[in-house]
């Protein structure tokens, strides 16, 4: 989706690499990846996909906010309905990172139905 996106391959790339430098970047991206590639349940997988997922969830619970913010700024006619929902959808549990985004974007009033 659009918001994944930005956040997974922009705005949390940045973020770890403004905190960690390039170490952080490396270090995001291996977790990131690893998620893509095993962080989805099955029988094969599940031992090492959950931790795969959560870490994931983890490391973008704050790229994940930075992202929905600046999606919100950047509709300044809706801004305050989309800072509500953002505020709204901030204390979401962890897995739903990806889920929240598109409830943001979705609330902006910008079409995110590319699903994975």
């Amino acid at each position: 989706s659009l918001a994944e996106n930005a956040s997974d391959g922009v705005i949390a790339p940045l973020f770890w690499g403004v905190l960690l430098g390039l170490p952080g970047i490396v270090g995001y991206k291996a977790i990131n990846t690893m998620d893509s590639m095993i962080g989805h349940r099955n029988d094969r997988y599940e031992a090492f996909g959950k931790p795969a997922a959560r870490l994931d969830d983890v490391v973008n619970w704050i790229p994940a906010r930075i992202t929905a913010a600046l999606f919100a700024l950047g509709t300044p006619r809706r801004l305050k309905e989309a800072l509500k929902v953002v505020r709204r959808d901030a204390a979401a549990r962890l897995g739903l990172n990806r889920n929240t985004l598109a409830r943001r974007l979705a609330a902006l009033g910008l079409d995110d139905k590319d699903e994975d």
